[in-house]
C-alpha cells in the first residue's frame, strides 16, 4: 500500500494587504524601542514615500537627493534608461534618518540602503517577515504587511483633504478610479468619528442649564403652566 506524503507548503505573503494602520498605530510602531532602527526606517520609508515595497528595496544611497528644502528618492522604472527615472517626494525627516543610517552603517553611494547578508538587496520575503515581527513587538494584533503602509499613507492624505488628483500623482496611479478604495477607507474613518460623537451621552442637567440661560422665557412659561394646574 502506497502512502502519499503531503508536502509542506510555505506560506507566502499576499500581494496586497486588506488591513491598514491608523496614525496612532503608525506612531506606536516607529516609537517602539523593541524594533531595530533599520526596521523602523523601513516602515517610515514605505509610509512616507507611499512607494511599493519592490521600489523601496531597490533604493540605493545615491538615489536619495535634496534640492533646496525638498527631499526625494529616485524610482528607476528602467534601470538603464535615465530618462525613465522618476523623483518621488519623501518627508525631510525620513530623508535625514536614511542619511544618518547610511553613515552609521558605512553604506556606500552604490549600495542598497536595505540589505541583508553580504550587502545584497533585501528580499521581499524578508521585508514581510520584518513587518510581521514589528507589529508583534508593538502589540498590534491586525494583519499588517508591507502594502499596508502605502495603503494607509494614501488614505491619510485623503483624510487631510489633499486634492485627489495630487494624491493620484503621488501614488503614481494612472486613473483616479484607482483611488476609490482609499477614498472609501477615508470615509469610513470620518463615519467612525461622527458615530462616536453621536454616541456620547448628553448631560441633561447641563443641557437644561444652558436652555434656561439662553431662553429664560421658556422657564417662565413652564412655571406658569405648573401654577395653573394647582388651581
Amino acid at each position: 500500500m502506497m502512502i502519499k506524503m503531503s508536502k509542506n507548503k510555505r506560506t507566502l505573503p499576499e500581494k496586497y494587504s486588506k488591513e491598514w494602520v491608523s496614525r496612532e498605530e503608525y506612531e506606536k510602531l516607529i516609537t517602539c524601542e523593541k524594533i531595530k532602527p533599520r526596521d523602523i526606517l523601513l516602515i517610515r520609508f514605505i509610509y512616507g514615500s507611499g512607494m511599493r515595497i519592490s521600489e523601496v528595496l531597490d533604493v540605493k544611497r545615491t538615489d536619495l537627493i535634496k534640492e533646496e528644502n525638498r527631499t526625494y528618492t529616485i524610482i528607476k522604472k528602467q534601470k538603464k534608461d535615465k530618462k525613465n527615472w522618476e523623483k518621488q517626494p519623501i518627508p525631510p525627516e525620513v530623508y535625514s534618518e536614511a542619511i544618518r543610517y547610511c553613515n552609521d552603517k558605512n553604506i556606500g553611494q552604490n549600495d542598497y540602503i536595505f540589505y541583508s547578508q553580504m550587502s545584497k538587496r533585501m528580499t521581499r520575503q524578508r521585508a514581510w517577515q520584518i513587518m510581521k515581527e514589528s507589529k508583534e513587538k508593538a502589540g498590534i494584533l491586525k494583519d499588517i504587511t508591507n502594502h499596508s503602509f502605502r495603503r494607509s499613507r494614501l488614505t491619510h492624505l485623503l483624510e487631510t483633504e489633499m486634492d485627489s488628483q495630487e494624491v493620484m500623482r503621488f501614488a503614481r496611479h494612472k486613473t483616479s478610479q484607482s483611488l476609490d478604495p482609499y477614498i472609501k477607507l477615508a470615509k469610513k474613518d470620518i463615519f467612525d468619528k461622527m458615530n462616536q460623537a453621536d454616541g456620547k451621552k448628553i448631560d441633561e442637567g447641563a443641557l437644561v442649564k444652558i436652555l434656561i440661560e439662553k431662553f429664560p422665557e421658556v422657564l417662565e412659561k413652564l412655571n406658569s403652566k405648573k401654577n395653573q394646574r394647582h388651581y
